[in-house]
């Protein structure tokens, strides 16, 4: 290796930190002293978003797409998308290939078995980078895996905090957990306590991992208090699942506060060994670490304060006047080693990253660039190098049939809808009722994001109703006029908010309608979810054809036989009365699996982007 690479290395791709433990014990008292702070690392967190308040004059697009251009890292992905081709290849990917590559995350299990659980793992891009890793270093290896994420298809999840990315969870979906109300928010417990019964249902986990974050755009100096309680429940959730001797990897960003103090100090009293680690695939301007735990000790470590250290995931929440432990009895030389390892990450490192970026988007410098590519070039085949790289047959891809990297062109055009449908739909024929699956989670009170519908529409729609403006004199002889040959249902007859009463009265309306046996016409009906779509879809094999355009819907010629169409809607009727209240507001959310749209039911996703296109006289 020559002097430049050992540089490279030792800068970009060895930026680890070791805690070196010294009969380091968990305390005896949990979350009963006050909320401690430490001036040094208050100080280092002031020079640091001092630093980060320097890119506050910057438009956050144009910023982002320059520190794009500059990271280290730019080259990795596109190399290693035409020479590797890595299924669902993402930074993330990049990243998690760099730790198992770096660290030996399950080289304890002798098995010839492995299970890992990885939470907050959606699109999927570190289950993807450990198959890889699996098939070339382990291929004999029998590896079962599971994850959890906020569900993209539960329509109440903020797209704010959310990845609506479904790409690998639509041809995956029995990997994935939820939790019991459907939403895969990891910060309820009760949604703990379903994904670790599942997990370990039959055996021990092997290997954690948990990618979390949550949008800090609005007070980004303050992202390490606005993740704390995610890190927290991702940890718990991950020592309640491990086997002894068993790997956690966790995605933390500063260690300024109390809480992640406290966090990582309890990490090394329940791990053998615990570093802080930088992948060079991150980028150096952010305060993203990994935390990498190995051998872990079990959790019988904690047994005599198990229940105080779990306390806050049943409550939903820290109190915000305590901290875990008293900074007492924390000892003095762990907390040196957290004030190294923050001068270490974020003031050698991060600050100075900063700076430079700031300094050369006022003055660039075309010699800097020049030497930033070929810097970006070396990195890129030394990453390749380094993690022994290649590609990996077809057949032992997590999906072998698909091109899960490829994001699916969504049908929107109205033109192009009408090219392939004429404007029109037939399932008549189509027998829905072996896929007919009902799904209760929480009531969803507002939807902030659809599969089927456009939210700029659905919300302008939602504004229509809320303001219950006239309408002409020419729409309501219309209407009158479409009273005497059709059941006319129309937008104005409901109240869109909350979502979940408007569901039900919808279902109660059509259920009734179809007993009549006529034709029917709706009138800007949003069936903008998953529950709604099913429905329409039920409803409409109970009539010979059905027509649509931009905001209605046609039913035309009921069939005089619909049998299915009355036991899907008993059914639906009969697990209304029968939601459960006791542990959150519950609500029918799916009536068929959201993979049932991808495939069986793809022409009616289609026909919903132009029926969900409202036309507001």
């Amino acid at each position: 290796m020559t002097h430049a690479q050992k540089e490279i290395r030792s800068i970009y791709f060895e930026r680890i930190f070791h805690f070196e433990k010294d009969s380091w014990n968990l305390p005896v008292k949990v979350f009963n002293t006050d909320k401690f702070t430490v001036d040094e690392l208050q100080d280092m967190k002031q020079s640091l978003n001092a630093a980060k308040s320097e890119l506050n004059h910057f438009d956050l697009l144009e910023w982002s797409h320059y520190t794009k251009q500059r990271d280290v890292a730019g080259y990795v992905m596109p190399l290693l998308r035409k020479t590797v081709h890595p299924e669902l290849l993402t930074q993330a990917w990049c990243k998690f290939y760099e730790i198992i590559s770096t660290f030996p995350v399950f080289s304890h299990s002798a098995s010839d078995h492995l299970r890992s659980l990885h939470l907050c793992e959606a699109p999927g891009a570190f289950v993807c980078a450990l198959n890889h890793y699996i098939v070339l270093h382990y291929p004999h290896k029998k590896w079962y895996w599971l994850a959890s994420t906020l569900n993209p298809h539960f329509e109440g999840n903020s797209l704010s905090q959310m990845i609506p990315d479904d790409r690998l969870i639509n041809h995956t979906s029995g990997h994935w957990l939820f939790g019991l109300d459907q939403t895969g928010n990891i910060q309820k417990y009760y949604n703990h306590c379903n994904i670790v019964e599942k997990a370990t249902s039959e055996y021990m986990v092997d290997l954690v991992t948990a990618d979390g974050s949550i949008d800090c755009i609005e007070d980004p100096g303050e992202q390490e208090r606005l993740v704390e309680f995610l890190q927290y429940c991702e940890t718990f959730t991950a020592l309640k699942c491990l086997k002894k001797g068993g790997t956690f990897v966790l995605k933390i960003f500063t260690i300024f506060e109390d809480s992640t103090i406290c966090l990582l100090y309890m990490l090394n009293c329940f791990f053998g060994k615990v570093c802080l680690f930088k992948p060079c695939s991150s980028k150096s301007g952010n305060s993203e670490l990994y935390v990498v735990c190995s051998s872990f000790y079990g959790i019988e470590v904690a047994r005599n304060i198990w229940n105080d250290l779990i306390q806050p995931y049943k409550l939903g929440g820290f109190k915000s006047n305590f901290s875990m432990f008293a900074l007492t009895d924390i000892p003095k030389s762990f907390q040196t080693q957290i004030l190294n390892c923050c001068q270490y990450f974020f003031i050698d490192r991060q600050i100075p990253m900063i700076l430079n970026n700031v300094h050369y988007f006022y003055h660039p410098d075309e010699n800097e660039l020049n030497e930033l590519h070929h810097l970006k070039t070396v990195i890129a085949a030394y990453y390749k190098k380094k993690c022994g790289l290649k590609p990996i047959q077809k057949n032992r891809k997590i999906v072998s049939y698909a091109k899960v990297h490829e994001k699916k062109r969504k049908l929107s055009n109205f033109d192009s809808i009408t090219s392939v449908f004429n404007n029109s739909l037939s399932l008549n024929e189509t027998d829905l009722r072996e896929y007919f699956n009902i799904i209760h989670g929480l009531r969803i009170e507002h939807v902030y994001t659809s599969k089927f519908a456009s939210m700029e529409d659905i919300n302008m729609l939602i504004s229509y109703t809320n303001k219950k403006r006239s309408t002409s004199s020419l729409y309501r002889l219309l209407i009158e006029y479409l009273k005497d040959n059709y059941i006319v249902i129309n937008v104005r007859d409901f109240e869109l908010v909350p979502y979940y009463q408007f569901q039900k009265d919808l279902f109660l309306r059509l259920s009734s309608a179809i007993g009549q046996r006529k034709n029917m016409f709706l009138l800007n009906i949003p069936f903008h979810t998953h529950f709604l779509a099913g429905l329409w879809s039920v409803l409409a094999t109970g009539f010979k054809k059905v027509y649509f355009g931009l905001g209605w819907i046609l039913f035309c010629e009921p069939l005089s036989k619909c049998n299915q169409v009355f036991d899907i809607c008993n059914k639906i009727q009969e697990s209304y009365k029968n939601l459960d209240y006791s542990q959150f507001p519950s609500d029918i959310i799916q009536i068929f699996s959201p993979d049932v749209f991808n495939s069986h039911l793809d022409l009616v996703v289609a026909a919903l982007s132009v029926c969900n296109q409202f036309c507001i006289p």
